[in-house]
């Protein structure tokens, strides 16, 4: 597939489905996470600890991996607004799950997609 992927997103929370189209392999899954962060950066959630899940392993490891400075401006970015979330004593957790395993809110995102 040429190193290129889709990345979408689907937030429960504030009733959100975004298709983010296509991107370079793990940055469109970083740029994901971004996309969730800034939202609950506008508006923090009320509980202390939010979890935030992904299928991509590569994703979650390159945001978590603060020893190793990243090229990635998504991944510097995401890095900034966990620390301004914690700044707010919230609690962010990036949790890794299976995909296409029946996890409703993945199988939203990875579902079929319509041709427009």
């Amino acid at each position: 597939m040429n190193g290129v992927a889709g990345a979408d997103v689907y937030c429960e929370h504030f009733s959100t489905y975004l298709s983010l189209g296509i991107s370079v392999r793990c940055n469109g899954e970083v740029e994901a996470i971004k996309v969730i962060l800034t939202h609950l950066n506008a508006h923090p959630p009320l509980s202390d600890q939010t979890v935030i899940f992904s299928d991509s392993q590569a994703a979650i490891l390159a945001i978590s991996n603060y020893s190793q400075a990243s090229s990635s401006m998504f991944v510097t970015q995401c890095r900034s607004l966990m620390g301004k979330m914690r700044e707010k004593c919230k609690t962010i957790v990036l949790q890794w799950i299976p995909s296409h395993c029946g996890i409703p809110g993945n199988e939203k995102v990875n579902g079929p997609k319509k041709v427009v």
